[in-house]
């Protein structure tokens, strides 16, 4: 190990993660044994298979292009088109509002550990999910609301804030907006 990675040292050892991606066919029952281990009451036993994904490219209005993105506006709109998702159609989304929602989650902040995207999305979404839920996990990963435009067409619009536009003077404007 150490001749293929020779700045490995010990202060190394259990620093990150490391995922392996495996595909495999389904097992019989009577072989199944073999990949799921007995993992004790606290599940802190030998690793066994836990997760089958399937990995997609959302497309990016900005470029014109599909390829790997963690923006939470792209993946909504991956995961509203895609026919395991929402299965919505391709025209139903506003990518004009999609671009500009996007540009606004690649917006670099500081923070507490220093410079990164303003919002990013890692999610899983198993087929046994209902896809609502999923949808939701999404929205919530950037503050998000699904918002429609005046023809019918969805967006989102990302956590962020702007300064109101509506400006009451009248008591009466006032009393009639604390109502609502």
């Amino acid at each position: 190990f150490t001749s293929t990675f020779p700045a490995w040292t010990a202060d190394h050892k259990l620093v990150g993660s490391t995922f392996s991606v495996i595909k495999v066919k389904a097992l019989d029952i009577e072989n199944r044994y073999k990949i799921y281990k007995y993992r004790g009451p606290l599940g802190m036993g030998e690793p066994a298979l836990s997760i089958v994904a399937n990995w997609s490219e959302p497309y990016d209005p900005r470029t014109d292009a599909y390829g790997y993105s963690s923006n939470p506006a792209l993946v909504w709109a991956w995961f509203r088109t895609h026919p395991y998702g929402m299965g919505k159609s391709h025209d139903s989304i506003d990518w004009d509002a999609i671009a500009t929602e996007a540009d606004i989650c690649d917006e670099t902040v500081t923070g507490v550990y220093g410079s990164q995207k303003r919002y990013e999305c890692h999610i899983s979404a198993p087929e046994n999910k209902e896809r609502s839920i999923v949808e939701q996990e999404i929205l919530i990963s950037a503050d998000a609301q699904i918002i429609f435009n005046n023809e019918g067409k969805a967006s989102v619009r990302v956590g962020k804030y702007a300064a109101p536009t509506l400006n009451l003077t009248r008591n009466r404007d006032i009393m009639a907006m604390e109502s609502v």
